[in-house]
């Protein structure tokens, strides 16, 4: 009964119009209401953008088998992860042409990744049930993110990022406001035991006591070599955008993209202390902006 009761909530809430259905579920999760006239936090911000901002382009760089080819035609095919193949259905990918490491993913979801460091060990049957339930999640129904509505849904499969000395892949997450990089996070311990940890930076890499979704880590990130890379890359990306964030890798002196995030956290995701969601969409100019701020 539970199942068929949350089946109907599912299918009457897919009916609703995205602001309605938006103004529902923020609350929830945020715990005060959201403000889509004039909005003032970031996340308010990035939701009056899911409406209001639908460029095509988007739809390319939210798909994260597109935008590889977006990135190399912006910046350089040296910038992107190299593609090792995509297909429709897990049963598709040929494991035996796939090098002993690698990495699988949708090209629609967050989350739906599975690292192989030796595919001889690999559990298959944990990967399948994996990608096979993110190539079933229809991304934009949770939080009515505009450029994922209708992706047609890929895996693909990616070559194994490693630095040289074998120590953590860190996530480098860039963001843009208006077309200027203002602040980023490191995401570590991402394939360690425990949650993901994050830690946030201005542009000069000064510490910024905040956390979101995931605890902070009490070791600090130091700032990666290629930062002025990923600062000019992010710009470059966001020039002609209102918000951002570009994630980036550093492997040994290369800089890789690794994917285009056109609504970050999808505006819904509280900032602990809240005071910064507020600091930080003061960072942001949009049309609907009050005279005054």
């Amino acid at each position: 009964m539970n199942s068929m009761l949350s089946e109907l909530h599912a299918r009457i809430a897919s009916l609703l119009p995205d602001s309605i259905y938006l103004r529902l579920v923020y609350p929830r999760i945020i715990g005060r209401p959201l403000h889509l006239r004039h909005p003032v936090t970031l996340n308010e911000k990035t939701n009056w953008l899911k409406l209001h901002d639908r460029r095509p382009v988007y739809r390319i760089m939210a798909d994260k088998l597109k935008a590889k080819q977006f990135v190399a035609d912006k910046v350089g095919s040296q910038f992107v992860v190299p593609l090792l193949g995509s297909w429709d259905k897990f049963d598709e990918i040929p494991f035996d042409s796939l090098p002993d490491k690698f990495v699988l993913k949708t090209n629609h979801d967050s989350g739906g990744v599975v690292v192989c460091r030796d595919k001889a060990t690999l559990d298959m049957k944990a990967a399948r049930r994996k990608l096979e339930k993110s190539l079933a999640r229809d991304y934009f129904r949770q939080f009515r993110e505009w450029a994922y509505k209708g992706m047609p849904r890929k895996i693909l499969a990616e070559e194994f990022l490693e630095p040289p000395d074998g120590g953590e892949l860190v996530d480098y997450k860039v963001f843009t406001f208006n077309g200027k990089a203002k602040l980023a996070f490191a995401a570590t311990n991402r394939q360690g035991p425990g949650d993901v940890l994050m830690n946030f930076y201005d542009r000069d890499w000064n510490s910024i006591p905040v956390a979101r979704l995931h605890a902070r880590n009490p070791v600090e990130t130091p700032k990666p070599a290629g930062w002025e890379t990923m600062i000019r890359l992010a710009e470059t990306f966001g020039k002609d955008m209102y918000l951002l964030r570009t994630d980036c890798y550093q492997v040994g002196d290369r800089v890789y993209v690794g994917e285009l995030t056109i609504y970050p956290s999808g505006g819904i995701d509280p900032f602990d202390p809240e005071s910064y969601d507020t600091l930080f969409g003061s960072w942001l100019k949009l049309p609907c902006d009050r005279p005054d701020n």
